[in-house]
């Protein structure tokens, strides 16, 4: 004999079997644009939306997956519409990941994998698909008030690799502080990239992470070979910008001379990549537009940082130069230039959190924060 439900329960038990329907229809929308980038054996598997993908479906995605009390790092977003077939490769063949064959800088021994600082070279997005550039996000957690404005880091890495600690931790600790979307910059290298195709993605990541972020200014921070990019990239016109031109720099011991890159015994690079090449010669193509002279393009605010104990890119051939240029165009410039140890030292107490201010101090971050000189870290 059937047992009599009250009308009161059978409205409950009708509630109760609609809900799931509604989450699971808009899980599915949502998915649609998600994939995941296949890679050649040994690879991760990367997160990965369309170039275009709009600010709502990336917060949704990267809130959806994260702790909301921290910074949540999202999907990648390409930045071609039209990105290369065929599954991602590594920079550098598996047969090749050792200390022989590559530097320690990119393997970073005892500081890669679970647990630790940076990602496995299996794991780590920026050590795969050189031909399909890609800006990776940080959004600010959600339990605190955000601010305005964004940050585009561009990591260092001799046009050969990506740096992780100067993008990650970099990217946390900006979006942390100030409140605001951080986004790292995978950008094209050599041997297949030159300077020409590494510019054309610094200009379609700032594009896009305008798109994300349109309240305030954007402010893009370079480090190393990262650097020379951002100057040299705030170096060209505004008709090549279309308006776009970032509304600060950060370069953290930037190459500025770039004819290191074609001298064998001072380039750094592996035996895969030729000094003679078009991509290399295009590194210092335009070097007349970043160093002191007539033809030095005045760039946006800028805050520096170089250290006289930097065998790699001493200040006196790279910062210096730029600095007495810069200075020369009466361009607001902050240079902190002390012995602060040898090249590569990525975020660190003696620099980040002046930096911070100075940001805020150019309408970056929280409004409650800007009101704090930042000479007086």
């Amino acid at each position: 004999m059937a047992r009599h439900v009250p009308k009161k329960q059978q409205r409950r038990k009708r509630n109760v079997l609609k809900k799931p329907a509604a989450k699971s229809k808009g899980k599915t929308s949502r998915d649609r644009l998600l994939s995941y980038v296949t890679t050649v054996p040994l690879g991760g598997r990367f997160k990965c939306l369309p170039a275009g993908t709009s600010a709502a479906t990336l917060k949704r995605l990267t809130y959806g997956e994260g702790s909301k009390k921290g910074v949540c790092e999202g999907p990648m977003v390409r930045l071609l519409k039209k990105p290369p077939p065929g599954p991602w490769e590594p920079f550098a063949d598996p047969e090749y990941w050792c200390r022989d064959c590559l530097p320690d800088w990119i393997l970073l021994p005892g500081e890669r994998g679970p647990g630790l600082p940076s990602p496995s070279l299996k794991n780590d997005p920026l050590f795969w698909g050189n031909s399909d550039p890609c800006i990776l996000p940080f959004l600010p957690p959600t339990t605190k008030p955000h601010g305005r404005g964004s940050v585009l880091i561009c990591p260092g890495g001799n046009y050969m690799f990506l740096q992780p600690f100067e993008a990650g931790p970099v990217a946390r600790y900006f979006a942390a502080q100030l409140g605001v979307p951080v986004f790292v910059l995978k950008y094209r290298l050599l041997p297949d990239a030159g300077l020409d195709e590494s510019l054309a993605d610094v200009r379609a990541g700032v594009r896009e992470v305008r798109r994300h972020a349109p309240r305030g200014p954007l402010a893009i921070v370079g480090f190393s070979a990262g650097g020379h990019l951002t100057a040299s990239a705030n170096a060209r016109s505004s008709a090549w910008w279309r308006g776009q031109r970032p509304d600060a720099q950060v370069l953290v011991y930037p190459c500025i001379d770039g004819h290191d890159w074609l001298d064998d015994n001072k380039s750094g690079f592996g035996p895969n990549i030729s000094i003679d090449t078009p991509q290399v010669r295009s590194l210092v193509k335009n070097q007349s537009l970043i160093v002191p002279g007539p033809k030095f393009v005045p760039p946006p605010p800028t805050f520096m940082v170089g250290s006289t104990a930097d065998p790699e890119c001493p200040p006196d051939a790279h910062s210096d130069l730029y600095a007495q240029a810069t200075m020369a165009a009466k361009v607001p410039l902050v240079y902190m230039r002390d012995d602060f140890g040898g090249h590569g030292f990525g975020l660190k107490e003696f620099w980040a959190p002046a930096c911070l201010r100075w940001l805020q101090s150019r309408d970056f971050g929280r409004q409650s924060d800007s009101h704090v000189p930042w000479q007086d870290v």
